[in-house]
């Protein structure tokens, strides 16, 4: 055995050198790699390593230089691998650029997975794949939906359901929350819970399709332990202002937005919880006196903008929930539409039906949840908000609540929001995302332009004879446009980085634009409009507005218009008027009293 400081005869050389052929073309036969070795140059080499051979071949016909030994001592060298051109250079078309972020479901769930043999629902499955971003295909969709529909019908109006069971308020479309509720620590599996949700279930959020449908699989597997109340954003009216509609469209289909819809109007509108607490949506109505009162209301229809329903699904509690006040209803002018009630409201509604407390959802709570003014005569809080969204539209920095009722023992539990995949507002695509960097682009260039323009006209006009107060016009003029094509550029950036901030901010406006003024004063001030939970609040008052009814145009021509007691009638080009019996013409053409405790729990003590 030679060291490598030993020198080799030129016989002992040119042997190396045939061996280093041999073993070049060994190599390149059992990696397929169609490259040529030409060994033209001879060196100092030892004769105990071909690798090493080879590599120093290949470099010394670029560079006629021998490759030394690697650092560690090591004699065996990493491969290299030349590129002679551009042509050789291959990019996968397979894997991800950013293969850290999770690729959606491809295809839907089948439905032998989905269905069981008893046509009930494999929840674990169907979970699993709306976590990852999985649809249904079209078939399931509507068969889910029927079957729930079936269900929802032959339930009262007013439920009538015993504790122990979880209650929950808003999830707008929030499904990787829902999901975190079912977990034993917060609301419990809902295989060996009871549930009853307060509606609003969809719109805001970008998984109301995820929410709808696995909440009815819920109603299809547990229909007598799992219960849903209509909210008011459960109808067409406000689906098709705000998010689910679209959302419908982009996952699935307008057939099955249609059939959705549909059933909506087969969810009751209240419940009575072991005898003494009503829960519903939205609050109480001068209507409505007595359980009966909500008992018989038909509702099977599109919600009216006034009335009892109405009231049930929009009412609120008054912000001076005092009783000071002595009216017990003022109109809602936050809403659009039904009333503000008062704490002495509430009191009289209790006392008459033998009940302690109201339990509501309909407004979004900092904490969650919020107890309102404690009732004299029970001791127990006149009414108690829900709401189940945390940091709701991912702006508001909430926590979401529920409430376990068992054995006269209220907990009312605190979660903190899960991680969600990213969509683009409104579902947009890529390249409407994109315009703000074009925008910006484009004043660039406009800019670049103008100041080459004033410094070609500001020689011109020195060598012009003109008067000074000509000369500093003109001047002022190019100055002019210099600074306002500056200020546009300044704004197309600020769009573009702050985009997503923007986008939330268009959202909370009715009439999707940002408030004037704001864009100019920098991205600080679009941070601090989204900083907490009242700015946030306060910009998206306009949304809690019950929007304005659209007149519609059905397949024969003629106007359809609903009046203020949901009534719908058809205007043809007559004048004449005719009422309507199907709603769907609206869619388009295209005991004694008990002492109870109340804690409260952070999921973050929890172990997950």
């Amino acid at each position: 055995m030679m060291n490598n400081n030993e020198q080799v005869s030129p016989s002992t050389k040119d042997n190396s050198v045939v061996d280093d052929k041999k073993n070049v073309q060994e190599k390149e036969k059992e990696n397929n790699n169609e490259t040529k070795n030409n060994n033209n140059n001879s060196g100092t080499e030892s004769n105990n390593n071909n690798n090493n051979n080879n590599n120093n071949n290949n470099n010394n016909n670029n560079n006629n230089t021998a490759t030394p030994p690697a650092a560690d001592g090591s004699t065996t060298p990493k491969k290299l691998t030349l590129k002679t051109s551009m042509n050789e250079i291959k990019l996968s078309t397979v894997d991800r650029v950013v293969p850290s972020v999770k690729y959606p479901r491809a295809e839907p769930l089948a439905h032998d997975v989905l269905f069981n043999a008893d046509k009930t629902i494999n929840l674990p499955k169907l979970q699993e794949h709306f976590f990852n971003e999985g649809r249904l295909t079209h078939d399931d969709v509507i068969e889910i939906v029927k079957m729930t529909a079936e269900i929802l019908e032959k339930e009262p109006t007013l439920l009538c359901i015993d504790a122990p069971i979880t209650v929950c308020g808003d999830t707008h479309g929030q499904f990787y929350d829902l999901i975190k509720i079912f977990e034993n620590d917060i609301g419990g599996n809902p295989a060996n819970t009871n549930y009853l949700f307060l509606g609003d279930y969809v719109d805001r959020g970008y998984f109301s399709m995820e929410v709808i449908l696995y909440l009815y699989c819920c109603k299809i597997n547990y229909p007598n332990t799992f219960f849903l109340l209509r909210g008011n954003h459960e109808c067409r009216h406000l689906t098709e202002y705000f998010t689910f509609k679209e959302e419908c469209l982009h996952k699935y289909s307008e057939e099955i937005y249609d059939f959705i819809t549909e059933s909506f109007n087969a969810l009751p509108l209240a419940a009575l919880m072991n005898g003494k607490f009503l829960c519903i949506h939205g609050g109480l109505s001068p209507d409505i006196k007595t359980l009966d009162d909500i008992a018989n209301i038909d509702r099977f229809k599109e919600p009216p903008s006034s009335g009892p329903m109405c009231d049930l699904l929009w009412a609120d509690p008054m912000e001076e929930f005092s009783p000071d006040i002595r009216e017990h209803f003022v109109p809602n002018d936050i809403r659009g539409c039904s009333y503000l009630f008062s704490y002495r409201a509430v009191c009289s509604f209790l006392q008459k039906n033998k009940l302690l407390s109201v339990i509501r959802a309909h407004e979004a709570q900092n904490a969650g949840y919020k107890m309102h003014l404690q009732n004299d005569a029970t001791g127990f809080p006149s009414v108690i908000t829900l709401f189940s969204a945390p940091n709701y539209l991912d702006a508001y920095n909430n926590k979401g609540a529920v409430l376990r009722y068992e054995n006269n023992i209220m907990n009312i539990r605190q979660f903190t929001y899960s991680p969600h995949p990213y969509w683009l507002p409104n579902f947009m695509d890529v390249f409407t995302w994109s315009m703000p960097f074009v925008s910006e682009k484009v004043a660039e260039m406009l800019l670049v332009l103008l100041n080459l323009c004033n410094d070609e006209e500001a020689e011109k006009e020195e060598k012009k004879e003109s008067s000074p107060t000509e000369e500093e016009k003109r001047r002022q003029m190019l100055r002019a446009k210099v600074k306002s094509v500056s200020k546009m550029m300044r704004m197309f950036t600020l769009l573009r980085q702050e985009r997503e901030t923007i986008m939330m901010i268009k959202s909370f406006s009715p009439s999707r634009k940002i408030p004037q003024g704001l864009l100019t004063e920098g991205k600080d001030a679009l941070k601090k409009a989204l900083g907490d939970f009242a700015k946030a609040r306060k910009m998206d008052m306009a949304n809690e507005k019950r929007p304005p009814m659209l007149d519609r145009v059905n397949s024969r021509g003629e106007l359809l218009r609903m009046n203020s007691r949901g009534e719908l009638f058809r205007i043809n080009s007559r004048g004449e008027l005719f009422r309507s019996n199907s709603h769907n013409e609206l869619r388009p053409s295209n005991s004694p009293q008990e002492t109870i405790k109340i804690t409260e729990c952070d999921d973050k003590a929890f172990k997950h």
